[in-house]
């Protein structure tokens, strides 16, 4: 027969060490979401600065009047997301503004492309031609003799949209007018 006295004496000494082994596995639970916690606390703040670095270029793109978008989609979004992920919104603003004074001026006909945010940001190599560094924005900025075209298309020089005009002599010109299908003393010439 086991004394009454030795019975409480096994179920306390169970209960304390069971009471033990609880302490321990909430105080490290506690640790493990404190941890947790933080790193979603993290998460939220850096959710809601990559919200406000898109809500923040977008309203930017609208002040460019290039192409206005009336909303926010789910699309711009994702696109200056993905953009935002490979270059800093001061970076992305830049190359929007550089975009748009090319496209805005009147005498340099070479971005006259009318782009919204989805294809300035999607295109291969978009928004990357429009930056500090990109060859657009370079060859924009690089002085060149008739670099500009007039309202017509033409170079100061004459040249249609930066191309040479070729120079025929009279013989050549009755040769193409009356004989389209033989050479031409340029054509051989140039042989």
């Amino acid at each position: 027969m086991i004394p009454v006295g030795t019975d409480d004496s096994i179920i306390k000494s169970e209960q304390q060490s069971e009471q033990q082994v609880n302490n321990k596995r909430t105080t490290s639970e506690q640790k493990v979401n404190t941890n947790k916690n933080v790193k979603n606390l993290k998460n939220v703040k850096k959710v809601k600065k990559d919200s406000n670095n898109i809500t923040s270029f977008f309203d930017y793109w609208n002040t460019l009047e290039i192409i206005k978008h009336k909303q926010l989609t789910a699309e711009f979004y994702t696109n200056i997301s993905k953009a935002l992920s490979f270059v800093s919104l001061e970076e992305l603003k830049s190359s929007a503004e550089h975009y748009s004074i090319m496209f805005h001026d009147n005498k340099y006909k070479f971005c006259d492309y009318k782009w919204g945010i989805h294809e300035f940001l999607t295109r291969e190599e978009g928004y990357k031609r429009f930056m500090d560094d990109g060859s657009k924005w370079l060859n924009y900025l690089t002085p060149k003799k008739n670099h500009s075209l007039d309202d017509n298309g033409f170079t100061k020089d004459g040249r249609y949209k930066g191309f040479s005009q070729r120079s025929y002599k009279e013989k050549d010109i009755e040769d193409l007018y009356f004989n389209p299908f033989k050479e031409t003393a340029n054509e051989k010439a140039n042989e």
